[in-house]
C-alpha cells in the first residue's frame, strides 16, 4: 500500500471513490443527492485540487488501483482572530473492501505532516450527525466536538 500525493492521472479513480462517498451521505441526508452532471463537475474540481498550492489530495494506492483518498485545505479565519490559519479536512474515504487496514490513519498522518510543513497546528473537519461511522473514526483519531451546526428548513 502506497500513500502519495495525487496526480492528474488519478482523477478518474478518485472521482469514482468520491461519488461512492457522496452516495453514502445521500442515503442519510437528501441534501447530498447529486446532479446529473456531478461526475464532470467533481472531476474538474479534483483536477484543480491536484494543481492547487492550498489544497492537498492524497491517495492510497494498491496494485495500481486507488482505494482511498483524503482532501485537505489550508484555510484561514478573518483577521480579527489571533489564530487565523488552520487545516480543513474536506474528505477522507476508503473503499469498503480496504477498510480496517490503517489506510485512513496513514492518509491522515500525511495530511497532518503537510499541515505542519505549512505552520498549521489545528486540523478541523465537519461530520454529519447521522454519519455514525465517520463520528467513530474521527473520535478515535482524537477529534473533539467544538461546534454543533443546526439546520432549519424554511
Amino acid at each position: 500500500m502506497q500513500i502519495r500525493k495525487a496526480r492528474s492521472a488519478d482523477i478518474e479513480q478518485v472521482t469514482e471513490l468520491s461519488l461512492t462517498m457522496q452516495g453514502y451521505h445521500a442515503a442519510f441526508d437528501g441534501v447530498f443527492a447529486l446532479t446529473e452532471n456531478a461526475r464532470e463537475g467533481l472531476a474538474s474540481f479534483l483536477g484543480k485540487c491536484v494543481r492547487s498550492r492550498k489544497r492537498l489530495l492524497i491517495v492510497a494506492e494498491e496494485d495500481n488501483r486507488i482505494v482511498g483518498y483524503a482532501l485537505a485545505t489550508l484555510a484561514s479565519r478573518p483577521p480579527i482572530f489571533r489564530q487565523r490559519e488552520y487545516g480543513f479536512i474536506e474528505d477522507v474515504f476508503v473503499a469498503e473492501k480496504y477498510r480496517n487496514r490503517g489506510i485512513t490513519k496513514r492518509m491522515l498522518d500525511a495530511t497532518y505532516s503537510w499541515f505542519r510543513k505549512h505552520g498549521i497546528k489545528e486540523a478541523v473537519l465537519t461530520v454529519h450527525a447521522k454519519n455514525r461511522l465517520g463520528i467513530m473514526v474521527w473520535e478515535r483519531e482524537g477529534f473533539e466536538t467544538v461546534f454543533l451546526r443546526k439546520r432549519k428548513w424554511i
